[in-house]
């Protein structure tokens, strides 16, 4: 593993020289640790691919920085651009300061975002993920803290997260630990979502197999949503002039698409079907989303064990089980 301090990371340094460094690094050595301590700006994401391990070194803190340019996200793996799994991924020690600083949104001129990950930790098809010992003290209302889709065998484990949005936003997956987490955030700590709104995940499926355990949701002056947020949904088949709103999914020649819409409730007629591959198509008034060839009708959560959850924090609900159905979906 090599030592960042040898080769010019610095916090002197600015946020794009810093995540020049930093990812020039990570390619070329996999294993790169952070031991020199300050606030190190970034101001540009920082890609990580299989076989990285990232290490943060005590007093060490990552503080967003603004760029007159699109932000993107703190971390993010590089499959997710292809749809191609990374492997054995690996972050320790990290300390992130968001400084009021969110990702770019979710738009179809973008190479940086994708549509559907809006997060600081951004991961999307990935295996054998590991995140541990990890702090945010000021998430703001627009981006989830760690987002990960389409994953399998994840570990999320003490973590201190506070601040207005989700702490932890699972989309579809398999095998999955979250431990020892600490968590005071205005919206969900943990969400599950195997169905979710159109910009909030990528891909939609099954949520399985997973461990929540030794969980803290701490009180706080004001709070929306549940502790845990588990959502299920289904679909139908694309058809000549069905009325579309935000969120609708259809399937249609082999694949699903979803509509990215205003959640302002209003219907659009569609005449003319997706056909598109990839990316986003605009079609009478409606801005479809290609989301994945890997068709089915419904998807929920299933095998999910908690065990000793602490939910100080007066929510309405703990762990929500549900269908949504409103102006967002």
């Amino acid at each position: 593993m090599i030592n960042t301090k040898d080769y010019g990371l610095s916090p002197l340094n600015d946020g794009k020289e810093n995540a020049r460094i930093l990812n020039e690094l990570l390619t070329k050595y996999k294993e790169v640790e952070i031991t020199e301590q300050g606030e190190y700006t970034l101001s540009e994401t920082i890609l990580v691919e299989s076989n990285t391990k990232l290490v943060f070194g005590e007093g060490v803190y990552i503080k967003r920085e603004k760029h007159e340019n699109e932000t993107g996200y703190v971390i993010i793996n590089k499959g997710a651009y292809k749809r191609e799994y990374d492997e054995n991924i690996e972050i320790y020690g990290l300390n992130l300061i968001c400084n009021e600083v969110e990702s770019a949104p979710s738009t179809p001129n973008s190479e940086k975002i994708i549509a559907g990950i809006k997060a600081h930790l951004a991961f999307f098809y990935v295996k054998n993920l590991v995140i541990k010992d990890f702090t945010c003290y000021d998430l703001s209302s627009k981006d989830f803290c760690i987002q990960v889709c389409t994953f399998e065998n994840i570990v999320i484990e003490n973590v201190k997260i506070e601040g207005r949005k989700d702490a932890v936003h699972l989309g579809r997956g398999k095998k999955f630990v979250i431990r020892n987490g600490y968590f005071k955030t205005y919206d969900d700590p943990i969400a599950l979502n195997a169905h979710d709104y159109s910009t909030s995940n990528p891909q939609l499926g099954w949520i399985e197999d997973g461990i929540i355990e030794n969980c803290y949701d701490y009180n706080d002056e004001s709070t929306v949503g549940y502790f845990c947020r588990i959502l299920a949904g289904s679909w139908t088949d694309w058809q000549k002039d069905m009325l579309i709103q935000r969120s609708d999914t259809v399937i249609y020649n082999n694949r699903m698409y979803r509509a990215i819409l205003e959640p302002d409730g209003k219907n659009f007629i569609s005449t003319t079907p997706p056909t598109h591959e990839k990316g986003s198509a605009f079609l009478d008034g409606i801005r479809w989303e290609f989301v994945q060839n890997e068709i089915f009708y419904n998807c929920g959560c299933r095998n999910i064990h908690f065990k000793d959850i602490y939910i100080e924090k007066d929510r309405p609900v703990g762990i929500s089980i549900h269908h949504d159905n409103d102006f967002w979906s």
